[in-house]
């Protein structure tokens, strides 16, 4: 009888099954830890030269890329405008578009509409952020970047929509 049979007769089979059930719970979660990768962003290796390339190319694009990778959702999404981008990096509206347009063309991202933002979602291909198991599925939740006078105008149009849902809640008409 090896080592491993003598520990193991020693023991009951509730209790034996009690102690698989706790390895294999133990085994699952380290999986998971290792899997998730919350406070890193992975980069593919292999695109590293068309990143390296395109900073050397258009510095614009490779600092828009790189801000919209660091404020990226663990799904690689962003929502933000063109303004942003020229705020931060007081650049020109026509800059900016030649960037993304560049960036865009490159598949480093794709682009939604959401009125009048876009919402970028990072090749997975390139950068990602949850487990390497994940990066095949997209999911479009993400962090929407407002400047300071999108975020005036939101607010104005938010207390708007109050008031006129207080109007209606009340029943008063408005003055035609």
């Amino acid at each position: 009888m090896t080592d491993t049979q003598k520990i193991l007769s020693e023991f009951d089979e509730e209790t034996l099954l009690r102690l698989i059930r706790m390895a294999k719970r133990e085994e699952e979660s380290q999986k998971k830890k290792e899997d998730a990768n919350p406070n890193f962003i992975q980069v593919s290796k292999q695109s590293l030269p068309s990143v390296s390339f395109l900073a050397a190319e258009n510095g614009l694009a490779a600092g828009i890329y790189f801000f919209l990778t660091e404020r990226m959702t663990a799904h690689n999404a962003v929502a933000c405008s063109y303004q942003v981008f020229q705020d931060y990096f007081g650049a020109s509206k026509s800059s900016v578009y030649s960037a993304v347009k560049l960036l865009k063309e490159r598949n480093f991202f794709s682009i939604a509409k959401m009125g009048n933002t876009n919402v970028y979602h990072l090749n997975s291909k390139i950068v990602w952020q949850r487990g390497n198991n994940e990066r095949k599925f997209a999911e479009f939740s993400a962090t929407v970047v407002l400047t300071e006078s999108e975020q005036e105008k939101y607010n104005i149009a938010k207390k708007s929509m109050i008031k006129l849902n207080a109007i209606k809640s009340t029943g008063d008409k408005q003055d035609e």
